[in-house]
Order: structure tokens, then sequence, then C-alpha cells
């Protein structure tokens, strides 16, 4: 009888998960479980699986060989990706351009003659099948990272209102093509501008003052809420204003402690559902005449003891059951801190 050693199974150091034999990436994590090497020529596609070669398609450290294998995958999804990936060779992306403009036109390794073909793609087509192509490959164009300020110029007068959205979420755009964005006819073009986290102050400025609400209101949700323009917004006319900026989490707390006493009951029931509105201010609302705003302080996660307890004996019953929920779930998460602290 031949004793055979029996094999160990094959498992991923992060996660555990029981992989194939000389897998590339762990199914369950995605986590890198070895290095590619030559003997993997070829045989990529019959070694993964169509999920584990789109990881790999998209990583920036592939060398260029692998990445040549992959952009002849079978899977267009994977195809696409490689076609993504700003580490693909100049010649692969060259090919894409040819065949498959739109998956390369967000590519920041795209070269720059090509970016200012994409970005005149089709505009005077009649063909209206053709237009279309083209307008969806001027969309990635204006999102792409590495878009030359001329060209940037150019796509902000474009006729199409989803290129100037693309152009208007682009974290590269100057300042002086946000400015021009901000003050676009289309409220969508203006609120994308507001919702852009590389939009200068003066920029801000002019949005926090825009007649339209939707547009006041997209900047009250975005990343500038902490600035003095946006702050402004605490005294806006439009309730729908003052909400977008009770729900904003990046919110200051000398805001919410001042839309506490906000005359409309919904603005106060999102101040006292959200995590940084200071204790005193949810002491206040504790009190407040309104069922939704008592029942809303009962979700927030960091209401102050106190406030609860004051609930545990609220008129409406509902409410002070969730009152008595919420002061047990936090005694629960305090016993796992420091049973966390010790062991730490």
């Amino acid at each position: 009888m031949i004793n055979r050693t029996p094999r160990l199974p094959n498992l991923c150091p992060a996660c555990g998960f029981e992989t194939e034999p000389r897998a590339l990436m762990c199914p369950s994590c995605g986590a890198k479980l070895r290095e590619l090497d030559r003997r993997d020529r070829g045989h990529l596609r019959q070694r993964s699986g169509e999920i584990e070669r789109a990881r790999l398609a998209e990583r920036a450290d592939q060398p260029a060989w692998v990445l040549r294998e992959l952009a002849a995958d079978e899977s267009e999804f994977v195809r696409r990706r490689v076609a993504e990936n700003p580490s693909a060779p100049a010649d692969i992306i060259a090919a894409f351009a040819t065949f498959n403009p739109e998956w390369v036109a967000a590519n920041p390794s795209l070269p720059p003659a090509l970016m200012r073909t994409f970005a005149q793609a089709d505009v005077t087509e009649e063909n209206a099948f053709l237009r279309s192509i083209g307008v969806g490959v001027r969309r990635r164009v204006a999102a792409n990272p590495a878009l030359p300020a001329d060209l940037a110029g150019l796509l902000c007068a474009d006729g199409d209102e989803e290129v100037r959205k693309a152009l208007a979420r682009n974290v590269a755009a100057s300042a002086q093509v946000l400015d021009a964005l901000a003050r676009d006819l289309q409220p969508e073009v203006a609120e994308a501008v507001g919702l852009n986290p590389a939009a200068p102050a003066e920029v801000v400025s002019v949005l926090a003052r825009d007649p339209r609400a939707g547009v006041r209101a997209a900047l009250a949700k975005g990343p500038h809420v902490l600035t003095p323009a946006a702050q402004a917004l605490e005294r806006d006319e439009n309730v729908n204003v003052r909400l977008a900026l009770a729900r904003n989490p990046l919110i200051s707390p000398e805001t919410l402690a001042h839309l506490a006493s906000d005359g409309d009951a919904e603005v106060r029931s999102a101040v006292a559902a959200n995590p940084k509105t200071p204790g005193d201010a949810l002491a206040l609302l504790a009190r407040d005449a309104d069922d939704d705003v008592r029942w809303s302080l009962c979700r927030n996660i960091a209401a102050p003891t106190e406030a609860l307890e004051s609930l545990t004996e609220d008129s409406n019953e509902w409410i002070a059951h969730y009152a008595l929920e919420a002061i047990a779930k936090a005694a629960v998460r305090q016993r796992i801190r420091l049973r966390r602290e010790e062991q730490g």
C-alpha cells in the first residue's frame, strides 16, 4: 500500500477561505495570494473566474503582459476594466480608443491628442445614433481627471447637459470653469458644482446666493457645509434647504444647535436624529411638542442617557418604548467598548 500525504487545503491568509491551487486572488475577500509568473501566460482565462480576472485588470501594479492578456479576454466586463486602467500600455489604450472610445475616454493615461478628438466627438453629426455615441464619449472625457484646461473650457459650453454635469463633478476642473458652471441655466449642472469638493470658496458663495432652491439645497447637503456661505443657509427661507443642512453628517454642532429651534418640525426631527447635535440641543428637543421629533431623538445613537430617560415616561407609549430600547442598546455598546479597552 502506498501512503500518500494528504493534500492540505489552500487557505487565504487574510480570511481563511479555501481557494483553488495557484489561485491569484481570494474569491471571498479579494486578497492577493501570489505574484503572477510566466506560467500564467496564456492561461489566465482558464485559471480564474470572470470576477477575479476583472480585479486583476483593475490593479495599477499589474505587469504589461498581464494587461495585454486580459485585453483579449472573452468577457467584455474584463476588457473594459483593462481599458479603464491608467497602467494599461499605450498601444492597448489606442486600440480600445478605435473600437470602444467610451471605455478609455475617462482614462487619465489617454493621450492628449485622443482626448481632444473625443471632446469634439460627433458634435455636429446629423445622424441621431452617431450623435448619441459622441455624447457618451464626451461625457466620459468631461469626467477625466487629467482633462486639460482648454478642453474643460470647450466642454463647459457643450450643448449636452449631461456633459456639463460630468464636468461640474470633475475635481480637476478649474475655478474659472466651476464658476461658469455654477451659473448654468440648468439647475442640475449648478447642483453638481455644489457637490464637487474642489469648488473654491468664491464659487460656493455664488451657489449660496442662487435663486433656485434646489441649487442651494444641493450645496447644503455637500462637502462645503462648513464654509461661512453654506452655514448661512440655516436661515434660508426654503425648508428643503434647511432640511438638507440638518441631515448633512459634516455639519457643525453650532449650526445644529441653531436649527434645533427651527419652525419646521421636519427640520427639527433631522436635527434630533443627527449624531453631531450637542447634548443641550437634544435635551431641548426631548421636550418638543411634535411626536416625530421626540421619536427621531430615540434613533440618535449619540443621544445622552438623560434625554432618553426623560422620554421613558413620554405620553406617547411608542416613544417611551423606543426610549427604553435605546437606553438598553446604549448599555450594550458601552459594555462592548469597555471589554475591548480591557483586551486592547
